[in-house]
């Protein structure tokens, strides 16, 4: 009986975290390599001293950071650099794994744009603090916007949680993995896509 009511709540459980995988065996979305990406809709830009936040031509300083999220980053001001999307949310064990990845390449490829997506799943996700707290817990210091509508969410057709999209430096859709299963195969995915501009 006590099996039997663990295996059912381990089922609830598993179906309340359905929007996280922990494999890229997760359907694809409606997407072709070389499509162009899908704009940014309705995301709210963290404000964060240690968020480095993106602009043409590079990072901003400081002083900039406040008009920058007042006009919101766009992926046409992005264009000519590599550009990696990251959907997740904190309370994914998964996703928490992967903001680990984006940390390392943060460092390993300046040139690399890091952005992710906080598109949550639970009420209590949608809070600014919340999300404010988590980033820096996790010491993120790429840029962070909240998709609190799910807007950029619907407009990638996504699906599941976390996702990484490889974006070129033409704005096209070149890669898209689910889960935590293919690093290393990502990883030479922006090495390729970084390569490709030189």
């Amino acid at each position: 009986m006590h099996l039997q009511k663990f295996c059912l709540g381990l089922c609830f459980f598993l179906l309340g975290c359905g929007f996280e995988v922990s494999n890229s065996n997760a359907p694809s979305v409606a997407f072709e390599k070389g499509d162009m990406a899908p704009a940014f809709v309705g995301l709210e830009w963290l404000e964060l001293p240690q968020l480095l936040f993106l602009k043409e031509g590079g990072r901003v300083t400081r002083e900039e950071t406040r008009e920058l999220i007042s006009s919101g980053t766009s992926l046409e001001s992005l264009r000519g650099s590599v550009v990696v999307l990251n959907f997740w949310s904190y309370e994914c064990g998964f996703c928490r794994e992967v903001v680990n990845w984006l940390q390392e390449w943060q460092v390993a490829y300046p040139e690399l744009r890091i952005i992710g997506i906080h598109t949550p799943e639970y009420s209590y996700e949608r809070k600014k603090e919340n999300v404010t707290d988590w980033v820096k817990k996790l010491n993120i210091t790429y840029s962070v916007a909240m998709d609190n509508k799910k807007k950029t969410w619907k407009a990638y057709q996504n699906k599941y949680r976390p996702a990484l999209y490889l974006i070129d430096r033409e704005g096209r859709l070149q890669y898209l993995t689910y889960g935590t299963s293919k690093k290393q195969e990502t990883r030479e995915m922006i090495e390729n896509l970084l390569r490709e501009g030189e």
